[in-house]
């Protein structure tokens, strides 16, 4: 894909925030300045906005590319189930005829009827585990967990690690948002440029 000129070029935001002080991605690079901070923090919710950009497109064409493929498939479905629906009996039938065979072999294809295994769907959680505990407490299942805030507690109070446990010290993470005057400047700069 071709880069647009504001990818490859600097915006205009950066000359106007601080144009004697155009760093560039390197190790020596250090924010040194209230000016360069500001331009740093500009540079992240512009990066930011971008990324959301693209994930919104990014979604737009999977629900596109999702509408195409259900709409593509849907004639195929349908044949599926139509023919599935006039295969199953004659199948049944005619492997009824064999003895002890579940599969029919047909040219190009074998048919099998499969059972499958028995199972419950349940709607009303709460009204079965109400019965369950009643009549029927042998189905009952009782599941242990740990409060990990509890644990955390414990060992911020006594300093002992229990075993199993790995600790890890909150770090302070920075956090940049727009500022009111910085919403519209931003907008602002990302219409000029």
């Amino acid at each position: 894909m071709a880069q647009t000129e504001s990818e490859c070029s600097p915006d205009l935001g950066e000359l106007l925030v601080c144009p004697d002080e155009m760093p560039t991605e390197s190790e020596d690079f250090r924010i040194t300045s209230i000016e360069l901070a500001s331009w740093a923090s500009q540079k992240v919710l512009a990066a930011r906005k971008r990324i959301a950009g693209r994930a919104a497109l990014a979604a737009q064409y999977t629900n596109r590319i999702a509408a195409w493929l259900e709409k593509a498939n849907a004639e195929d479905k349908g044949s599926v189930e139509f023919l599935l629906s006039h295969l199953k009996p004659f199948a049944q039938s005619e492997i009824a005829k064999q003895h002890r065979l579940r599969t029919l072999h047909l040219i190009g294809a074998d048919i099998s009827i499969r059972k499958k295994p028995d199972r419950v769907s349940v709607f009303d959680s709460d009204a079965l585990l109400s019965y369950c505990e009643a009549s029927y407490p042998e189905a009952v299942v009782v599941t242990k967990s740990v409060s990990k805030a509890k644990v955390l507690a414990r060992i911020k109070k006594d300093g002992e690690l229990p075993p199993g446990v790995d600790f890890c010290s909150g770090e302070d993470e920075l956090y940049v948002r727009p500022d009111a005057e910085g919403a519209d400047i931003e907008g602002a700069i990302n219409e000029v440029a």
